[in-house]
């Protein structure tokens, strides 16, 4: 990806806005009336249709390929993108930056297809630019006036001031907006941001005993464009010690959501769901229904009562929408929820909820019969006492051990092999079974 060849933006080109990252970071398209586009777009097609099959195995980072990408409630077509990230341990999805519409994404691994070359020499024409004049702010931070003038000016023609090319030669640019035949004429974008008056991004943190991981209890809320699950960091857990968690989504040995009981844990959820709840009985927000795997505050419409908290909806073949619960683990369908766009303060607080695996398992368990006893002992007691080993840096899958866990399966199947016993003791046959017995 690093000798990928990309468009050159020069002074005085006619762009549009096709994305922004924040409210300094927008990416933008040029305006071609040469026929590259609809040339890259034809090339993409033939590609696409020369395929039969999608992918079956998963590609290497870096790699570009060909994805389903959906824009604007149209229907969705394959967009040339690179591999970020393989997730597969855990969502079996890839994790791809499209090149032609400058936004991340999850993919199913069926949506995905590789390129040919008459794809992959075609320049990147989605360039990243910074506006001059802009203070620089936390990347994806949006503010809600602002993100009503940007949506006001997606893929609207603009006017390019080139600056400067700045670091990662990344340009900084002035865009201008509007009629008129000279710049003169037609209205500054950065000025028109600048004029929102929603600089001031004030904080006040009761931090009580915690120290550097606190968590921002009174901050001044401010709406995101969209935050992915992916996005949200986690909650530290202490490495090499035995501590209690409860088990609330059991897939694979691989694949496990579980809560850490931990008091630090526990205090800290508590002071963020009070945090929640302030902010919903203060501030009014129109409904808003999320994207997939976006992350949106969220309350079940089936029980008035019940709280407002971090979820994200999610896509399965099997399920179809759903909505998860950041925080509890619990999953439940997209027809009982009520949605709110979530404070870009509330995206910075990590998961209570972590993604696991059981690692060390003894050979002998690692059967099908040892598969499914396994299941039901994790399933069955759903709070363990498991040791965490280490955390993947780019999925945070958290790995554990579980001490002595080759005894206590056997104790667990002797305590199932006696209660079936005991069942077969007080077990009194039926009458058809006693005048088999007799026959025989």
């Amino acid at each position: 990806m690093k000798d990928a060849n990309m468009y050159e933006l020069e002074e005085g080109h006619a762009v549009s806005l096709v994305h922004y990252k924040g409210f300094n970071k927008l990416v933008v398209m040029p305006i071609l009336k040469d026929g590259s586009l609809i040339h890259l777009a034809d090339d993409i097609q033939l590609c696409q249709e020369k395929q039969l099959n999608p992918m079956t195995e998963f590609p290497e980072v870096g790699e570009i390929i060909i994805a389903r990408y959906r824009m604007n409630g149209k229907a969705p077509k394959y967009h040339r993108c690179v591999v970020k990230e393989v997730i597969a341990s855990v969502t079996q999805k890839i994790l791809v930056h499209y090149l032609d519409a400058g936004e991340e994404m999850l993919v199913e691994l069926d949506q995905c297809k590789h390129v040919d070359e008459a794809v992959v020499k075609h320049p990147v024409y989605a360039r990243q630019v910074d506006l001059d004049g802009i203070p620089d702010m936390p990347e994806n931070l949006m503010l809600s006036r602002v993100e009503k003038y940007l949506c006001k000016i997606v893929n609207k023609k603009l006017v390019l001031n080139l600056i400067k090319i700045g670091e990662n030669e990344t340009p900084l640019v002035k865009l201008f907006y509007g009629p008129g035949h000279t710049l003169a004429q037609k209205s500054c974008v950065n000025e028109e941001i600048l004029k929102t008056g929603e600089w001031v991004w004030e904080a006040s943190y009761e931090r009580g005993n915690h120290t550097d991981d606190a968590i921002h209890t009174d901050l001044v809320p401010k709406a995101m464009p969209c935050v992915k699950l992916y996005d949200l960091p986690v909650q530290k857990v202490p490495l090499h010690e035995n501590i209690p968690v409860q088990i609330v989504q059991y897939h694979a040995l691989d694949s496990l959501i579980v809560i850490p009981l931990l008091m630090k844990h526990k205090h800290d959820l508590n002071v963020f769901q009070n945090q929640i709840d302030k902010y919903v009985s203060t501030v009014t927000e129109s409904p808003h229904f999320p994207e997939i795997g976006e992350v949106v505050l969220l309350q079940d419409s089936t029980d008035p009562e019940s709280k407002w908290q971090r979820g994200s909806r999610s896509c399965s073949t099997k399920l179809g929408d759903f909505l998860y619960a950041v925080d509890h683990g619990d999953v439940r369908p997209i027809s009982c929820g009520k949605f709110r766009k979530i404070p870009f303060e509330f995206t910075g607080v990590g998961t209570f909820t972590l993604y696991a695996s059981i690692v060390g398992v003894p050979e002998e368990l690692l059967t099908q019969d040892g598969a499914e006893a396994l299941e039901r002992f994790f399933v069955r007691e759903s709070i363990h006492t498991l040791r965490a080993e280490s955390i993947h840096p780019s999925t945070a899958v958290v790995s554990f051990s579980c001490p002595n866990l080759d005894s206590q399966i056997l104790d667990f199947l002797g305590t199932e092999w006696n209660h079936e016993f005991e069942n077969k003791e007080n077990y009194e046959p039926g009458p058809e079974e006693n005048d088999i017995d007799e026959e025989q």
